[in-house]
């Protein structure tokens, strides 16, 4: 592997704790609900030639705030929808990911088991202003498929080089123990790029004033929500620390796993249009919420390349 293995909270343990009863009935539970959603998902096939474009904003944030203009930054909407699994080198979330046979997949210290799989991003579909470690062009997110007692998962971050992957690869790890709210359905994705600007929780007071002003300047003109690659953090605020655990710098945000892709107040916004005709309660769950995940809030996944190795933190 042509690159560096970062983890928070994983080592490579082999064996572990089995599930305990709760954990089973969680997991039984869990996977009900993961067969219905697998049911509906098949009436919102996306073909793989599909695009998806997120609309227009309903107010010009820069003639309220020019000064916002030095703060724009490009995000990659990911876009993630059931269809035809891609190959194993293309970017996705969940499935077969460009994983050597021969290399053991990042374990849980706490719970023994495997990582998953959650999504792989080639450096082509990410914004040309999110840095890739040295040497790679493949990222890959994996994750404890468990709780751990807070609203943080205990994810590793590796950075590959597609062209040094040349034997046979891996299949996706066993999921008996994995709780299926953690384990996304294998999906494509459709990569948009898009301008967003700071969260109000990121602005100085003098500008925050002129865009409480305006209409739901967080939901719908700011960061958009969902699954992206790059941008700015969704909701973030000044209170929240992004120091690296090892040199105590601020880190950078690298991505955003989430639930969902819009909620009931914002989906005119960020409801793509190509889907908005089709908007109802199971548009919303099968497009909107296509790769199944149960988490309490979006997972925002930002990295040191400070510090050797480029460790991560999730906030």
């Amino acid at each position: 592997m042509t690159a560096a293995g970062l983890a928070v909270g994983c080592t490579r343990r082999a064996n572990g704790p089995a599930a305990g009863s709760e954990d089973l009935a969680q997991i039984a539970s869990q996977r009900q609900d993961r067969e219905r959603h697998l049911e509906l998902l098949q009436r919102f096939r996306v073909p793989p030639t599909a695009t998806r474009s997120t609309p227009k904003p309903p107010t010009d944030v820069l003639e309220a705030a020019p000064e916002l203009k030095a703060l724009i930054k490009v995000a990659v909407r990911l876009h993630p929808r059931f269809s035809d699994e891609p190959k194993p080198d293309e970017s996705k979330l969940g499935g077969r990911f460009l994983w050597p046979a021969a290399e053991p997949w990042p374990t849980c210290e706490e719970h023994g088991i495997p990582h998953v799989p959650v999504l792989q991003l080639r450096v082509e579909d990410a914004p040309p202003n999110v840095p890739y470690f040295p040497d790679s062009d493949l990222l890959q997110l994996l994750w404890c498929p468990r709780d751990h007692g807070t609203d943080r998962v205990k994810p590793a971050v590796v950075w590959r080089k597609r062209a040094s992957v040349t034997g046979p690869t891996a299949d996706p790890p066993p999921t008996d123990q994995a709780l299926p709210g953690y384990v996304p359905v294998p999906c494509r994705v459709f990569p948009e790029r898009v301008m967003e600007f700071p969260p109000e929780g990121l602005l100085p007071a003098s500008v925050r004033a002129r865009v409480a002003r305006l209409d739901n300047y967080d939901v719908n003109l700011s960061t958009c929500p969902g699954m992206k690659v790059g941008g700015w953090p969704w909701w973030a605020t000044q209170d929240q620390s992004t120091a690296c655990d090892h040199c105590r710098r601020p880190t950078d945000f690298l991505l955003a796993v989430s639930g969902a892709e819009w909620g009931d107040a914002s989906w005119k916004r960020w409801m793509p249009t190509e889907e908005q005709r089709s908007r109802s309660p199971d548009a919303d769950r099968g497009y909107g919420q296509a790769a199944g995940l149960a988490l309490n809030k979006p997972v925002n996944v930002y990295v040191c390349r400070r510090c050797d190795g480029w460790p991560i933190r999730v906030v």
